[in-house]
């Protein structure tokens, strides 16, 4: 299938999975789209659709890769300020209504429908991706397009349970953004360099001078802590000898000093497979905790990247 094609039905299931998804937990069906979706039923199909994005989604190295942060971006509206306030603009017409405007439609049950199937989508992704101090606008044309007998407390509610679960799935989608990797640059890794001793060459680590995403691995060293990659500080390596300034393994240890080393310092048991060193740089702005001998990057929602130096 063309890559062009492929991406077109990718971003279609994502979208379908995120409607679904958000219908499902946050009830907001029959609030909103007066469609008769059940929260059980809406999660098993968003559940499928996003199977199937994955599945025909382009390769992660294709040219033609898409920002895939840009699927939950709005389509078509825009709010435009205007003397005398604020007007939803349509972009691909040029149609403008102004919250007044709105309201008058709205009162038509057939033509509310119609208004909400056109706009109220990219109005919920504008109020979830709002400052907080803009949200109330947003909301007030969410407002005119729900129906007459919605509760404002109860609209309230709605529009936090979107925002939660849109976050949740933003973030998810965001941190395997292609993008982020192909727009990477030196000045957006930290100078200091960690050592992560793997039991396989060929783990999920970009390869030597390459930048990637840093492979998630639950390491659960304390399971009440979180999801952490542990993790130690190549100075401490070079401090107590393991590793040289260059580097480089210390030649006056023997392969049997260096086991005993990992073993008794950090509880790594090289066993039957020789683990290998991977040396490398995290992004900046990732989370860090010393823990014991280790630092340990937190992974939270965003998967940080890493510019790997040097696999020995």
């Amino acid at each position: 299938m063309h890559t062009g094609v492929r991406t077109f039905f990718s971003c279609s299931l994502f979208l379908l999975s995120l409607i679904f998804f958000i219908l499902s937990q946050a009830g907001i069906t029959g609030a909103f789209l007066g469609a008769a979706v059940p929260a059980s039923g809406g999660l098993g199909i968003s559940i499928i659709l996003l199977v199937a994005g994955l599945l025909v989604l382009p390769s992660r190295d294709n040219s033609e890769d898409e920002d895939l942060e840009k699927r939950l971006h709005v389509k078509h509206t825009v709010l435009q300020e205007r003397k005398g306030g604020y007007y939803l603009f349509d972009t691909r017409n040029g149609e403008s209504y102004s919250l007044d405007d709105l309201e008058e439609f709205s009162r038509d049950a057939a033509l509310r429908k119609e208004l909400r199937r056109e706009y109220l989508p990219d109005f919920l992704k504008l109020y979830a991706e709002a400052p907080r101090q803009e949200k109330r606008r947003y909301k007030a044309f969410i407002e005119a397009l729900s129906s007459p007998k919605t509760n404002t407390s109860h609209l309230e509610r709605r529009l936090q349970q979107y925002q939660n679960v849109y976050n949740r799935i933003k973030d998810k989608i965001d941190s395997m953004n292609p993008g982020r990797v192909k727009n990477a640059r030196p000045s957006d890794f930290n100078d200091k360099i960690y050592a992560r001793f793997e039991n396989e060459r060929d783990t999920l680590w970009p390869d030597e001078g390459i930048v990637g995403f840093l492979p998630f691995d639950e390491v659960m060293v304390n399971p009440a802590r979180g999801p952490l990659l542990s993790v130690v500080p190549v100075s401490r390596l070079i401090a107590d000898g393991f590793l040289l300034g260059n580097y480089q393994l210390n030649p006056r240890w023997s392969k049997q000093k260096r086991q005993d080393y990992l073993r008794d310092g950090y509880g790594i048991d090289v066993g039957a497979r020789a683990r290998h060193l991977i040396l490398f740089q995290v992004e900046k702005g990732a989370r860090l905790e010393h823990y014991g001998n280790y630092e340990n990057i937190v992974v939270e929602g965003r998967v940080p990247l890493v510019r790997v130096n040097k696999k020995k």
